[in-house]
């Protein structure tokens, strides 16, 4: 007993000995097992895989090893890669490790066991021809009497997957961080099974991505040859849902046949709606979504370059529902069913899309309908519905990007619409539509449209509106007419909307309805003015009041016409600034920035003050609502340049104005208190006129006064010249001294020394004022002188002929011209002027 724990530790010894020794020799039998086989098995390997393959397989490293897969046997590669003859890339990996039994080392006969492929990636492509990188065993080689390929457990390992179809423009990608293959070879026939979690990074088909970030459970069966391959109780689970596939794909040397079935069983809603394509998916990703959904897809036909094969899928919900995130507004009871079907034309010609049927409750209130969509590359639209919907809560439900809100009752009854929409001729429609205690406010508009009423009929191709009312800002309106090809405008492409409409407002702000730039300050805004070139209307007005910045008109009559890109009115009609305003004209889009306005206008009685003011001074600051009082009446001939956003282009104006102004004044203008200081003792800062007539011509930002007398208060003047936008004067002036104040003046000092007033009260001062108009340069105008003179001769001996003709009866011949006498008055200059 005493010896127990020595004899213990003697036998433990002698085990510890034992496992040396084996492993001793195991450890030798394997150097010398790798010494004697190593390189031949390296040789037959590479020789195999070189004889099998028609694509050039390149290794860094390969090594053979008795341990490191103990109890296999392997064979080591590092650094592989298969490049198939003229394609890409189809396999690199960090490692490859090939492994059969130690046994097959005396047999010489060598069986693979296992492989094992670690980091790395597989990047299948089919490019454009139909040409495949994968293509690459030799079918036509003699079985190796010395390697039998029979495989089954091929590891994957960080192994990155990549499927580009160029033919069938597609491209998806994925990763298998664990999986397994299990390939048997038995002749030309190659059977896989695969086993993995396929994370998907991307799956796109025709531009439509799908399934960004799913793992996908794949459990396939495939049988290969060399021309086909068939799927036999394969299964792919996606989420929740458990999808079978079954059928053939055949490939021949110009087409492919497919003969496949790929169906889910009855699923989850919320598992039918991830399937969707990544925008629509996305959408409803926080949705709350219930209910019972099938698919079933079909794959039949040829595959080549000028067909493929047809394909439909079919898809049911049963009583499924779908709540908005973070409210509790939803759509119960849904039931749809219908499907999506392919046909076999290259073009995508025949496609169909339907919803057989669609029905559900939305906020207590019921709705059905229907959709048929045939030949999607032209379709064919053939739908119904009815539904009485709460506008606000579907706002919310639906979160469109474009509206800010939108609020109401919306009933649609019996509304039915078929049609080519290519061909707005075959378009018939009917039903009717109703708006009711509805808001609506768009994003990025100043102002939302409130106490919208509306009632609508549709007919054909258009539009009627019995009635659509509402209001922005402070602006009401009511419309009626009709919209015509209305639906032709919503489907085609190009197609042009034409509307006859009646308007009626006692109130209407433009500035409530032009787009407004919102990134000037309120001080500054600026509006802007955009024809649609799809969209052209003819409108009847009726407005009580009209408002646009200062601008404002009471009994707004006439007619307004939208064509090809041009907003022209017809005897527009109002009363405004205590007179009354006749118009026609146009504003016409002339390049990207660009409007040109021309307007012919009668004006009667217009308060020439708020004329001036309510028009903003026409762009000038010479002459403005500061400077004038009286009544205008006149014609006006207008035609000008401007911006988009309503800035006018002063070098562009063109216009010419026949006018006449009663009881008028004269205030403050700086060219009258400039020549003040030339005529001492004349107040000419106010200066009264009953009636002033003349042709005013307004061109490169110049204003072209013909002549002019001006009998006024303070003096009468005759007056002619131009007045530039930027204040600079040219006037020549003739001052009738013997008018000046009556008595006041009399003998009076000017600058030019003292003039008496002649027996007959015709004394005249010839003068020109140029420069700046608050401080004109005032010298002897020679040139009026002249003028004068050759008029006064023209008239006398206009005079004389009319004597003789009536004395003689007969006209005396006019003498031959001689040259005109100038006329020479010495002024004794001022330096001061």
């Amino acid at each position: 007993m005493e010896n127990t724990p020595v004899s213990s530790r003697i036998r433990l010894r002698k085990v510890l000995l034992w496992v040396a020794v084996v492993a001793a020799v195991f450890m030798s039998l394997a150097a010398v097992l790798t010494w004697q086989y190593g390189d031949s098995i390296k040789q037959l390997v590479l020789g195999e895989i070189n004889e099998r393959l028609d694509a050039e397989v390149n290794v860094e490293d390969i090594r053979f090893s008795l341990i490191r897969h103990f109890p296999f046997a392997s064979v080591n590669c590092k650094g592989v890669s298969v490049v198939p003859a003229g394609g890409d890339t189809l396999l690199a990996a960090r490692s490859l490790s090939l492994l059969f039994k130690v046994t097959n080392l005396w047999t010489g006969r060598y069986v693979l066991e296992q492989a094992k492929i670690r980091d790395g990636h597989v990047y299948i492509h089919v490019n454009a021809e139909g040409k495949a990188n994968y293509q690459i065993w030799r079918t036509n080689t003699s079985d190796s009497a010395s390697l039998n390929v029979h495989l089954e457990n091929i590891k994957l390992q960080n192994m990155a997957l990549s499927y580009v179809h160029e033919k069938a423009n597609q491209s998806h990608a994925g990763f298998v961080e664990d999986g397994r293959l299990d390939v048997r070879f038995e002749g030309d026939r190659t059977y896989i099974a695969a086993h993995a979690d396929l994370g998907i990074g991307n799956i796109s088909v025709d531009g439509n991505r799908y399934l960004s970030g799913v793992v996908a459970s794949l459990g396939l069966q495939m049988d290969l040859a060399a021309d086909s391959i068939r799927f036999r109780g394969s299964k792919i689970r996606i989420g929740e849902m458990d999808f079978a596939v079954n059928g053939d794909i055949r490939n021949a040397e110009s087409h492919t046949d497919y003969r496949l079935t790929i169906s889910s069983g009855k699923s989850g809603f919320a598992d039918l709606i991830s399937l969707l394509p990544e925008a629509q998916a996305t959408r409803w990703r926080d949705y709350r979504l219930t209910g019972i959904a099938e698919l079933e897809l079909t794959i039949s036909g040829r595959s080549s370059g000028t067909q493929r094969p047809q394909y439909r899928l079919a898809f049911e919900t049963t009583d499924a529902s779908a709540r908005a995130p973070g409210s509790d507004i939803s759509v119960e009871a849904l039931n749809v069913s219908g499907f999506y079907a392919g046909a076999n034309s290259g073009s995508g010609k025949g496609d169909s899309l339907a919803f057989n049927r669609v029905s559900g409750s939305f906020r207590g209130q019921p709705f059905s309908g229907r959709l048929l969509v045939r030949n999607l590359d032209d379709p064919l639209l053939d739908c119904e519905a009815s539904a009485v919907a709460d506008l606000e809560a579907l706002s919310r439900f639906y979160r469109p990007d474009t509206l800010d809100y939108m609020k109401g009752t919306l009933e649609v009854r019996g509304a039915s619409f078929t049609g080519k929409l290519s061909r707005p001729t075959t378009y018939v429609s009917s039903g009717n539509v109703s708006w009711k205690d509805g808001a609506l406010k768009l994003k990025g508009r100043p102002n939302g449209v409130k106490e919208i009423t509306g009632a609508m009929t549709l007919e054909r191709n258009n539009l009627k509106l019995s009635t659509l009312a509402g209001r922005i800002g402070s602006s009401n309106f009511t419309f009626s007419g009709e919209l015509r090809n209305f639906f032709g405008y919503l489907f085609g492409d190009g197609e042009k909307l034409d509307m006859k409409l009646d308007l009626t407002s006692s109130n209407l702000v433009l500035n409530d309805i032009l787009e407004r730039d919102t990134t000037v300050t309120l001080r500054d805004t600026v509006y802007r003015i955009r024809f649609a070139d799809n969209v052209a209307f003819t409108m009847q007005a009726s407005i009580e009041r009209f408002r646009f910045n200062r601008f404002t008109a009471q009994e707004l009559r006439g007619t307004v016409h939208l064509r090809a890109e041009e907003l022209y009115t017809e005897r527009l009609r109002f009363r405004a600034m205590d007179g009354s305003v006749s118009m026609s004209g146009s504003i016409r889009e002339t390049g990207a920035d660009s409007l040109a306005m021309r307007y012919r206008a009668s004006v009667t009685g217009v308060d020439i003050h708020k004329l001036f003011y309510e028009m903003g001074n026409f762009g000038q600051e010479a002459l403005t609502d500061r400077n004038l009082r009286g009544q205008v009446t006149a014609e006006v001939d207008f035609d000008s340049r401007w911006s988009s956003s309503l800035d006018c282009n002063t070098d562009r104006i063109r216009a010419t104005a026949d006018l006449e102004i009663a009881n008028g004044e004269l205030l403050e203008f700086s060219p009258m208190a400039a020549l003040s200081k030339l005529v001492k003792g004349a107040d000419l800062n106010r200066i009264r006129f009953s009636t002033l007539k003349n042709s005013i011509r307004i061109e490169s930002r110049t204003v072209h006064i013909p002549q002019m007398e001006i009998n006024s208060s303070a003096m009468n003047i005759v007056l002619s010249g131009t007045h530039s936008f930027d204040n600079m004067i040219d006037y020549q002036l003739q001052l009738l001294l013997s008018q000046l104040l009556g008595k006041k003046v009399r003998n009076m000092n000017t600058e030019f020394g003292t003039i008496e007033e002649d027996n007959l009260g015709r004394s005249r001062l010839f003068i020109a004022m140029k420069g700046p108009a608050e401080d004109p340069r005032f010298t002897y105008d020679a040139r009026g002188v002249r003028q004068k003179i050759a008029s006064d001769i023209r008239k006398e001996k206009q005079v004389l002929k009319d004597i003789l003709q009536e004395e003689f009866g007969k006209k005396e011949k006019e003498a031959p011209p001689q040259g005109e006498e100038e006329l020479q008055i010495e002024l004794e200059p001022d330096p001061d002027y």
